[in-house]
């Protein structure tokens, strides 16, 4: 499926938009990207951000740099796609680190990129994937730790916690940039999650943004699978929205 099939699919599954891994881009040259931006629009699709796998935890301050620029190159795709926000993994603590060192090599990488998409107009989440952010509290610190600036945030995953997820999601949620939903939690073995009482967590802290449908399917078929898990995530936007 190219990216161009996946636009018309979120217009057989009635979706408001999509969300794309950059790495399903064939290119990343202008004319590319302005092309699928205008077949977004005359299909009546959003493409409401890009997913990145560059990594912010990172204590080699060249090797930091690098990716520096790697997740600014990201931004002008994401600002050239005519998206609003970018998705960038916390990434592994070197090993022998404590957790709060690892916070803060986060916001040492993220900060200088927040100030450049901020003159682009594009925010950016900080994603729960394991290592520096697998625990709520270490989301809310780099939070802290970023300052006062409207486009630092939380891209948050409800499936990625791997035990207590309720707590950890109310926690990390008044600073969710984007969400994503899952029905299953942690690893060796996956539990299910009760997507309605997640839903309840969002509405009371106001949640306002997008959900995106993640599917990890265990070798199922995408194609039956995801059109089930839009269903269920329709109705519960339907039963918990104010609008």
């Amino acid at each position: 499926m190219t990216v161009q099939d996946f636009i018309l699919k979120a217009v057989e599954l009635e979706v408001d938009g999509i969300e794309i891994a950059t790495e399903y881009l064939k290119s990343t040259e202008e004319s590319y990207l302005l092309d699928l931006r205008r077949i977004a629009f005359r299909n009546g699709v959003m493409i409401s951000g890009t997913a990145t796998n560059c990594h912010a935890c990172i204590d080699d301050p060249p090797v930091r740099a690098a990716e520096i620029r790697k997740i600014k190159h990201w931004i002008d795709v994401t600002s050239t796609l005519g998206a609003s926000h970018l998705s960038v993994l916390g990434g592994d603590v070197p090993e022998g680190a404590p957790d709060s060192q690892g916070v803060q090599w986060v916001v040492e990488t993220m900060k200088p990129t927040y100030e450049y998409a901020e003159k682009k107009g594009v925010l950016m989440g900080i994603q729960n994937n394991g290592g520096s952010t697998s625990r709520g509290y270490n989301i809310v610190q780099a939070m802290k730790g970023m300052g006062n600036t409207l486009y630092a945030g939380c891209n948050l995953d409800v499936g990625n916690f791997s035990e207590n997820p309720y707590e950890q999601i109310e926690m990390c949620v008044p600073y969710a940039t984007n969400v994503h939903i899952r029905s299953t939690y942690g690893n060796h073995p996956k539990k299910p999650l009760d997507l309605d009482r997640v839903f309840q967590i969002f509405a009371k802290a106001g949640y306002k943004g997008f959900v995106s449908v993640d599917s990890e399917t265990d070798g199922n078929d995408p194609l039956a699978d995801v059109p089930k898990q839009v269903a269920v995530v329709k109705a519960l936007c339907k039963k918990y929205s104010a609008v």
